[in-house]
């Protein structure tokens, strides 16, 4: 089984809102690149208090962080 998500980056929100409603299609959920938003969303949000008790956390996050701000920088 394949997980599928729409990842998007938006600062006028136009992005965002074309993100929503394709998830909304495929049935899937839609979630913001900006570092920020990944934060909010696996560190503060009760969903993802899983990730700060995994000992790579903070080293995985990092990473990914990185790499969607070198993606998004072109």
């Amino acid at each position: 089984m394949k997980a599928t998500v729409v990842v998007y980056g938006s600062s006028t929100g136009t992005c965002e809102s074309i993100a929503q409603t394709i998830a909304e299609k495929l049935g899937v959920e839609a979630i913001d690149a900006a570092p920020h938003a990944l934060e909010q969303r696996l560190c503060r949000e009760p969903g993802g208090k899983h990730w700060l008790a995994h000992p790579k956390a903070e080293a995985f996050l990092a990473g990914r962080i990185a790499l969607l701000q070198r993606l998004y920088k072109r």
